[in-house]
């Protein structure tokens, strides 16, 4: 077992040190449709809208002038939810 202790004065200076946002996608959601005997026929009732996905990436980004440098720190993925639809296959309205 090797226990460590750091000590300073002060914090060490940041100076600058940024996050930035980049390459940022959206997905939109899938339509499923279900057919409903109770719906007259040709209509259509949106039951769930779903969701959009998003992929996203987020840089940590280090300060030099020309030499500034960007760190990747997240690099973020959630799926698009799909809606659906009810479609009328019932007797005509």
């Amino acid at each position: 077992q090797v226990e460590v202790s750091l000590h300073a004065p002060r914090p060490a200076p940041t100076p600058g040190i940024r996050l930035e946002e980049g390459e940022v996608r959206y997905y939109p959601p899938d339509m499923v449709e279900v057919s409903d005997g109770e719906l007259p026929a040709n209509t259509r009732q949106v039951v769930d809208e779903g969701h959009y996905g998003i992929e996203l990436k987020v840089f940590r980004v280090f300060p030099g002038g020309a030499a500034e440098r960007r760190e990747l720190v997240s690099h973020d993925r959630y799926l698009p939810k799909a809606g659906k639809v009810r479609v009328g296959v019932g007797k005509p309205g």
